[in-house]
């Protein structure tokens, strides 16, 4: 039976969901649209990706070697390469739901923190400034690299009927950035330096001049017709 993949768009919401479980750890956070069958816990989180994935149109010049891993077991002869092919920006939508107007102010309040904060917090880098707009995680699933987010500010979407519903919401808008990387099992690829030697041409104060200049090593200069 082939394993089941995980799509990009849906890796990036899935590292926001398990960031966010942390950040608050009393929220239920799901990476999934509600189940109208189900009732919602009441205080939950929803992350989805929205609208259709945008793709750079750089792969020519971007692709690049990002990591290199053993095989298990390990071959004398070849390894896993991962490449950073293209890269991508997803839209996404972060919903937070609760049974009372006051509940859902204090998860907005705390969503807030969690969405600026800097990258201690989030990757455990070294040192960064005190906040970030929008958090940059790492992504799973079999992906490797990173997921950034920016987010717009909650618009509260109250009706009429949200008091009697005990159904209180609030929407963050933004977009998720991250490369799409491709692994691949290849002849271990060897190391090699080349040393160029570079002449510099400089051109003689006639430029009808057939006589030119040129910079070679060791700061001397050699004029050729």
């Amino acid at each position: 039976m082939v394993a089941q993949r995980v799509s990009i768009e849906q890796a990036m919401t899935n590292a926001l969901v398990g960031y966010l479980t942390t950040a608050l750890p009393d929220i239920k956070c799901r990476s999934r649209w509600p189940d109208p069958s189900k009732n919602l816990p009441e205080k939950a989180i929803t992350v989805v990706p929205i609208g259709r994935r945008q793709d750079d149109d750089v792969t020519g010049s971007f692709i690049r070697q990002i990591a290199v891993e053993e095989l298990s077991p390990p071959d004398p002869k070849r390894k896993i390469y991962t490449y950073a092919r293209s890269a991508c920006t997803q839209p996404v939508q972060l919903d937070i739901w609760a049974v009372t107007d006051i509940d859902r102010d204090d998860i907005v309040s705390r969503v807030d923190d969690a969405l600026s904060a800097n990258l201690v917090t989030t990757i455990s880098a070294a040192n960064d400034d005190p906040v970030r707009d929008g958090p940059l995680l790492a992504l799973g699933d079999g992906f490797s690299g990173f997921s950034d987010f920016t987010f717009d500010g909650p618009m509260k979407n109250d009706t009429p009927d949200s008091a009697s519903r005990a159904e209180f919401r609030a929407t963050y808008t933004g977009t998720a950035a991250a490369h799409l990387t491709k692994k691949i099992a290849l002849p271990i690829l060897s190391k090699f330096k080349l040393r160029l030697v570079l002449k510099e041409l400089f051109t003689g104060p006639d430029p009808t001049s057939d006589t030119y200049t040129y910079l070679i090593p060791g700061g001397r200069t050699h004029t050729t017709p």
